[in-house]
């Protein structure tokens, strides 16, 4: 999430959302979503924490224009120092998300793409949030997803940051 947070048509959306920024910065989320099947969506936050593009308007018509400014996970995005940073959130219920649960990973934008937002300030424009499928059912693998970072190994997991994706060893017999 860290690099789609630096894409062009985000940064432009994040420094001023006009209808044709929104709608370009939209599609391109469109565009990551239908590469990377594991997020259920991909939005852009405002500085005041309102959603102002997301990747899947026609599945969650609800989410543009709602506030997520309460959520801890924004307020802790909107503080990162830079644009190298991200922060994660547990696994929960997600009402914007027709009741789906979902980790949540962010990243802020930065003026320019750049990871200090060529201010001296460093402060950032917006924030770039990930949620991702708690499960997936097709692949039929499991996210387990660890804020604290403790030990979740399994054997024949990959270990991935803040969390695991598990595949039940059934699924690897053919």
């Amino acid at each position: 999430m860290r690099w789609w947070a630096t894409d062009p048509a985000i940064v432009a959306c994040a420094e001023e959302p006009t209808p044709e920024r929104v709608a370009y910065a939209t599609e391109r989320l469109g565009v990551i979503l239908s590469a990377y099947t594991v997020y259920l969506d991909l939005w852009v936050c405002d500085a005041a924490g309102r959603v102002v593009a997301n990747g899947r308007p026609d599945r969650f018509p609800a989410i543009r224009g709602a506030s997520v400014a309460h959520e801890e996970w924004f307020r802790r995005a909107a503080a990162l120092p830079n644009g190298d940073t991200y922060v994660a959130a547990e696994v929960a219920t997600r009402p914007l998300l027709q009741g789906a649960q979902a980790a949540t990973n962010c990243a802020s934008i930065r003026a320019d793409g750049r990871s200090d937002g060529g201010y001296a300030d460093r402060t950032a424009l917006a924030v770039a949030a990930a949620l991702w499928c708690a499960s997936s059912p097709l692949a039929g693998e499991i996210w387990l997803h660890d804020v604290a970072a403790t030990s979740l190994s399994e054997p024949g997991s990959a270990r991935s940051g803040a969390g695991l994706l598990i595949r039940p060893p059934f699924l690897n017999k053919r």
